[in-house]
């Protein structure tokens, strides 16, 4: 692992700054804090200082995060960031805001450590070996995407709570949002229906034509999390 990543962590609670540092550092990347909006836009606009990662929470002293998010767009296109809301709100109207004003995640408080750690890995990039660490089960399911113009059939081959990496004879574009179906992760996490979104972090082009994808689910309720992460850690991939 990269030991040159950073991720800064802006919260004005000193034990929720704490708790995420312990985990950022056990991970091996490097830490900064900042407990009010504006020790983080100057952390933002000093470009001599490495940031992948910002973790923002919304009700900040001083300046709060909407109006974080409303400066920054020009430091993140150029230094190349990402920025994960991290927020106890409940109003999905600030959500929706936050969401507006082009964040890549968000995570509700409180949050789990192991998914946590998975959302790290996903934003900061670091490749599927690493992933897999994470109860990622070895599985061989056939999907079909519901979103596109056609039908495209692809297979999910490693499946966590927080993700699945499928093989395609498509290359997905990064950051794009598919919709698909599959009757065997249905049976698995039995939602009320069998229509599941997950978002492209990462594709490779493999032999003979077909592109391994890393992706991560988007708007997977909690109790659907849940089962999937009990039968990833029942089949683990090792």
């Amino acid at each position: 692992m990269s030991d040159f990543k950073t991720v800064v962590i802006a919260d004005d609670v000193p034990d929720i700054r704490d708790y995420l540092k312990d985990i950022v550092e056990e991970m091996g990347l490097t830490s900064v804090c900042c407990a009010t909006g504006k020790e983080l836009i100057d952390v933002i606009k000093n470009e001599n200082l490495s940031k992948d990662l910002i973790f923002l929470d919304l009700s900040m002293p001083e300046m709060n995060g909407l109006e974080i998010l409303k400066l920054i767009p020009e430091y993140k296109v150029k230094q190349k960031f990402k920025v994960c809301v991290i927020s106890g709100h409940k109003e999905q109207k600030i959500i929706d805001k936050a969401i507006e004003l082009k964040i890549d995640d968000y995570i509700s408080k409180p949050f789990d450590r192991d998914i946590l750690i998975n959302r790290i890995r996903n934003l900061i990039g670091i490749d599927k070996s690493s992933i897999i660490t994470f109860a990622f089960a070895a599985v061989n399911f056939k999907c079909k995407t519901l979103n596109l113009p056609a039908v495209i059939e692809f297979s999910l081959i490693g499946l966590s709570e927080e993700g699945a990496i499928i093989e395609s004879p498509v290359n997905f574009k990064e950051q794009s949002i598919l919709s698909f179906t599959c009757s065997e992760l249905h049976k698995i996490a039995n939602m009320p229906k069998d229509d599941y979104k997950i978002k492209v972090m990462k594709s490779t082009l493999k032999k003979d034509n077909i592109y391994e994808v890393t992706t991560v689910f988007v708007s997977m309720p909690e109790f659907v999390a849940q089962r999937i992460r009990s039968f990833a850690i029942k089949n683990v991939k090792t």
